[in-house]
């Protein structure tokens, strides 16, 4: 058998020839592998349009099953500009504005329906156009990072905030939040429901809790604060001016994902005229009670003359 030389028929030797192709695919198994890992969705284009690699994030970003072979058609895409509500065109895929007009384009967030189902995502899509050594374009390559879930539980939560607002805009109550460690206070603005004020939470009992009723109060805030529980008292609270009004004051607690209590969120109603009622309806029952008392007083006397 011939043995295998370093060099052609020629006498030229091949070995950096061997050693560049050995490189390049060694590259390009690198390459294959990242693609494999990658989180993030990839689509390499050629000069016409026609797909040369993708990877399982882009694949599972568009419903297309790992058995299916080339299934990157834009004329099948159906996207939308969720800002605007337009539908994007072939045209305006950033992927082939990047292939047709060399623009780079850098997280354009898009949303499309999954290919074979009604399902819909949203996507950060960034691209560029792909450059031989004279600068003419060779392909295009995009990549699309799904943000669905992150999306949608933005929206959620700012739709939470507003009608958190617009309760404490609405309502008679005044609302607070106490840090986790239950040591500061701050109320909020009935406008928009931010912070307005921070107080040391001891020394807004100190000043505003009725005397006789703030050893009960700081009772019932140790407890719940030890045990990160709903913390509900009916006080006293006496104002600026020296008024006495009675406050039926409730604090709920916000966990991390440890369990452990992040802050509180309270919420304090003036209940001075129940409190009144209920004293007045006391009283009459109590009067009532004397004169049935009294008249049975009277009849027991009678009955034994």
């Amino acid at each position: 058998m011939r043995e295998l030389s370093s060099k052609s028929e020629e006498g030229i030797d091949i070995t950096d020839g061997k050693q560049a192709v050995e490189d390049l695919e060694h590259k390009r198994a690198m390459l294959a592998t990242v693609l494999q890992t990658l989180p993030t969705g990839v689509v390499i284009v050629d000069a016409q349009g026609k797909l040369t690699r993708d990877n399982p994030a882009s694949r599972e970003l568009w419903g297309v099953p790992a058995d299916v072979v080339d299934w990157w058609d834009v004329e099948q895409l159906v996207c939308w500009f969720p800002k605007t509500g337009e539908r994007v065109t072939p045209d305006q895929l950033p992927l082939m504005r990047a292939l047709r007009q060399g623009e780079v384009t850098r997280n354009k967030l898009v949303q499309n329906k999954r290919l074979h189902s009604d399902e819909k995502r949203f996507y950060l899509s960034n691209a560029a156009p792909l450059r031989d050594s004279q600068g003419r374009i060779i392909g295009a390559v995009a990549s699309m990072h799904d943000v669905t879930e992150g999306l949608l539980a933005g929206q959620a939560r700012r739709q939470s905030e507003e009608r958190f607002r617009a309760f404490v805009s609405a309502s008679t109550y005044i609302v607070f939040r106490l840090s986790g460690d239950c040591k500061r206070m701050w109320l909020m603005d009935q406008e928009d429901a931010s912070d307005r004020s921070e107080v040391r939470l001891d020394e807004w009992v100190q000043q505003y809790v009725h005397p006789e009723d703030r050893e009960a109060v700081n009772r019932a805030l140790a407890e719940a604060c030890r045990g990160g529980q709903m913390f509900e008292l009916e006080h006293r609270v006496v104002s600026d001016e020296g008024k006495t009004v009675w406050s039926l004051t409730r604090t709920v607690p916000l966990k991390d994902e440890q369990g452990n209590t992040r802050e509180w969120i309270g919420a304090a109603a003036d209940v001075t005229q129940r409190r009144q009622a209920q004293d007045e309806l006391r009283e009459a029952r109590d009067a009532l009670e004397q004169r049935v008392n009294e008249r049975t007083e009277v009849l027991n006397a009678q009955a034994k003359r």
